[in-house]
């Protein structure tokens, strides 16, 4: 079940996102059922419109959150990736033959686009017309936040940049983009055995997150999560962002920046997570009577098989679906097996986890447990029997 195993644990929002999802369930509830090109066509109207969900049916409430917007559209062909990674690599006065300066300008342009469409991402949301997006390279992932957005305890803007290394930190304190180090407990060597839930002397406590935290400093080369605050710093990592670029050509070749957002924005592609399997499937369940027989009977199964991006908060609108059409019954199962993009999974900041200064480096105490995030991949409701 989709619930902590302490009672007294919140209920954690999974930041991860999504490449698909499989779905079966013992009922066909219409959002199981098949979709003509109409039905497509209406979501994608109703998206645009920017219908509220609770106006609509529970079918096209679901099929709301199979959107997204997307850049770039999709990958760079394998020709283009190989001739640039040799185009890339000549030194710099080098004469070019025309069809690599044709490659080159084209592949700058490309690079010219994705800056526009990130600017374009962060403009609206410093005017709260975006929530939330993501934003991918090579190697790491940061999640951007408005004050509005689900899971931001705080009234102002917020970003967490996933597998930080300690190169990456040491730019961003240079460019003086001030932000809070996450040192997950667990992760780090400890040369104490505090773990920030006994009782005891408060010298003693302090002296021992001191011990943790100068452990986790020598240990910095371990990627970590750092979060900014603060629409001047959400600024100042924008202009960051808006100049990185990859320091190797072989993945400045290979890899593009990946923007993905629940808004629309400039360059950007509509999506719609493909819908690739709806079936229903028969198996024989085998049932003891009053007179010891042993009785086969046929239940049926309706499965759903989807492929494509989906937003964390997409994924909770669907478990909140499910949730209500299997409230009303204690003999129906439905099981949501989902597959994670395993770049975002460090954006779920761990409970217990706790908080450095980038500048002063002291210890702040346990990261706020409203931010912190669980990683999903299996939900259920209703009767746990069947599957």
């Amino acid at each position: 079940m989709d619930a902590p195993s302490d009672p007294n644990e919140p209920d954690l929002m999974d930041y991860c996102l999504k490449t698909g999802f499989s779905i079966v369930s013992t009922e066909l509830h219409p959002w199981l059922q098949e979709r003509t090109e109409e039905d497509n066509f209406l979501s994608l109207h109703n998206h645009q419109l920017k219908i509220p969900l609770q106006s609509l049916t529970l079918k096209a409430r679901f099929d709301q959150c199979l959107i997204s917007h997307v850049y770039p559209n999709g990958p760079r062909a394998p020709t283009h990736i190989a001739l640039m990674t040799r185009i890339l690599a000549i030194k710099p006065g080098v004469a070019l033959k025309p069809f690599e300066r044709n490659e080159l300008n084209h592949f700058v342009a490309k690079e010219s686009e994705w800056r526009q469409s990130f600017k374009s991402l962060c403009a609206s949301l410093m005017s709260k017309n975006t929530d939330h997006f993501d934003h991918m390279n090579s190697e790491f992932t940061v999640l951007f936040q408005s004050p509005n957005a689900h899971g931001n305890p705080t009234s102002d803007f917020r970003a967490v940049l996933a597998k930080a290394s300690l190169a990456l930190r040491n730019v961003l304190i240079g460019k003086k983009i001030h932000f809070k180090c996450i040192v997950a407990l667990q992760k780090v060597k400890k040369t104490s055995t505090y773990t920030g839930l006994e009782e005891g002397n408060e010298d003693e406590k302090n002296e021992a997150r001191q011990e943790i935290i100068v452990t986790a400093s020598k240990g910095d080369a371990i990627p970590c999560q750092v979060v900014f605050s603060g629409e001047e710093t959400i600024v100042k990592l924008k202009e960051f962002l808006t100049d990185w670029t990859e320091h190797s050509v072989e993945k400045r070749a290979l890899h593009q920046h990946v923007l993905i957002s629940p808004s629309p924005f400039l360059n950007a592609s509509l999506k719609m997570a493909d819908i690739v399997k709806l079936e229903r499937v028969e198996r024989l369940e085998s049932s003891t009577s009053n007179s010891s027989k042993s009785v086969a009977t046929t239940m049926s199964a309706f499965t759903m098989k989807v492929s494509g991006i989906l937003l964390p908060t997409s994924i909770a609108v669907m478990k909140d679906i499910m949730r209500s059409t299997c409230i009303n019954s204690k003999k129906e199962q439905v099981k949501m097996m989902m597959e994670i993009e395993g770049k975002t999974v460090p954006l779920n900041l761990e409970v217990g986890s706790r908080v450095t200064d980038s500048s002063s480096r002291q210890d702040e105490g346990a990261v706020d447990v409203n931010v912190c995030g669980k990683s999903v991949n299996v939900f259920e409701v209703g009767d746990g029997r069947y599957f």
